[in-house]
């Protein structure tokens, strides 16, 4: 028996529909600026690392995967292929405040992060 699979466009779905995904997006949107602290992106061979900061309790960390690729994917149009979840203060700050992306990514490589949890190949 042959599947069909129905396919929609956003010419076809109707304004409530729009709504609805857009208010589905700010609510995760919320979700994770309640739980993450701060956040850092680098490029690791060619996938993108997604560093964030648990501002809670440790068993939310498996939450913020998918949150944090469903936002990335509705909100930037990227994949996200490795997330990182770490305590707070562990994103290296300069002086001015900048994050420092290649301390990070350096960290990352060595594996001196001490990560709550790791989700390779989103």
């Amino acid at each position: 028996m042959e599947k069909k699979l129905k396919y929609i466009s956003i010419k076809n779905l109707e304004i409530d529909e729009i709504q609805e995904l857009k208010i589905c997006v700010k609510k995760k949107s919320e979700i994770l600026d309640a739980l993450v602290a701060k956040g850092a992106v680098f490029t690791w061979t060619n996938l993108l690392v997604v560093v964030v900061e648990l501002d809670g309790s440790e068993h939310e960390a498996l939450d913020l995967v998918p949150l944090v690729t469903n936002v990335v994917l509705e909100e930037h149009y990227l994949i996200v292929g490795v997330v990182v979840v770490v305590d707070i203060g562990i994103i290296p700050i300069n002086s001015r405040g900048e994050k420092q992306r290649m301390h990070l990514r350096d960290g990352f490589l060595a594996d001196q992060l001490d990560p709550i949890y790791v989700a390779y190949n989103m």
